[in-house]
């Protein structure tokens, strides 16, 4: 069975759901409006993935989407890696460490800097052993009442972070048009930032982020409908936050399995980022 590589393309959409379909029988959002949105959509570019194809069949791919980002101190191109499957008749052939180096490949021929993602605890050891991730952190997960205020010290922990994305006006409206899920944004116009939450699937329990919106005309997003007051999901890192008595931590025996921010800079395969420095929340990997 002989197996070739090539990029994704949007004229394969539809073999990419036939073979989600085929690995994910119960992940029901990923169909056509959703995965359009989230490949081909995007204000920042198209996906950029590798397909393992076998005669007329795609049986494997790993796929990232492009994100503008703040890294360093500077604004540049980066890739967040979203879905990897591997058919079952496939797997034991190390396809997804052939795609996977073969996205970071694509990708930097695209002339993106980094791929990041958040990947479970199987995921990331191939990430890690085999294409050479940073294993930056396990994200924080946390459940709590009220807002976790970062505006007040939104120049504390914006002076502290190394990386995290650049949501503007186009980007943020992009993201609250996903199809799969409504997500509610409130936003403070004295201070610039903004506080999304979106339902967890978990009854009662609503996530939330709280983020600065960067450059792009803001005064001209229209926020949607605030969420009610209900116990909070956070998911993800705030540099040099403390989070108090408000947000507990979700012990490790009711996780599924801890998640974990992975890193690889596709310009010097030896940088690493420094693991507090790192800011982000479940707006930037679409958990929900």
């Amino acid at each position: 069975m002989e197996i070739t590589f090539k990029p994704s393309s949007v004229n394969n959409l539809e073999k990419y759901i036939a073979l989600y379909k085929s690995c994910f029988p119960e992940a029901s959002h990923l169909q056509f409006d959703y995965l359009s949105w989230l490949y081909y959509a995007n204000p920042m570019g198209e996906a950029i993935g590798a397909d393992a194809w076998c005669d007329d069949n795609i049986v494997g791919q790993v796929m990232a989407v492009p994100g503008k980002y703040f890294f360093r101190d500077e604004i540049v191109k980066g890739l967040l890696a979203v879905n990897v499957v591997v058919h079952p008749s496939c797997q034991g052939r190390h396809l997804f460490k052939k795609l996977g180096l073969r996205m970071c490949e694509y990708g930097a021929h695209a002339g993106y800097d980094f791929v990041i993602g958040v990947a479970n605890r199987a995921a990331t050891l191939l990430w890690v052993r085999q294409m050479g991730f940073q294993l930056v952190i396990p994200l924080e997960a946390r459940v709590g009442v009220g807002t976790l205020s970062l505006k007040k010290r939104a120049s504390e922990i914006i002076n502290s972070t190394e990386l995290r994305h650049l949501w503007d006006e186009n980007s943020i409206l992009w993201r609250l048009n996903n199809p799969s899920k409504d997500i509610f944004l409130g936003r403070d116009t004295k201070t610039g930032w903004a506080t999304a939450y979106a339902p967890t699937g978990k009854f009662g329990i609503t996530a939330t982020a709280e983020f600065p919106l960067d450059a792009g005309d803001i005064d001209n997003l229209q926020p949607r409908i605030f969420q009610p007051f209900l116990p909070r999901l956070f998911l993800g890192l705030v540099p040099t936050y403390s989070f108090g008595n408000c947000y507990v931590k979700i012990p490790e025996r009711m996780k599924q399995s801890p998640l974990n921010l992975i890193f690889k800079n596709l310009i010097d395969s030896k940088d690493r980022v420094d693991p507090f420095s790192c800011f982000i929340n479940f707006l930037d990997f679409d958990a929900f």
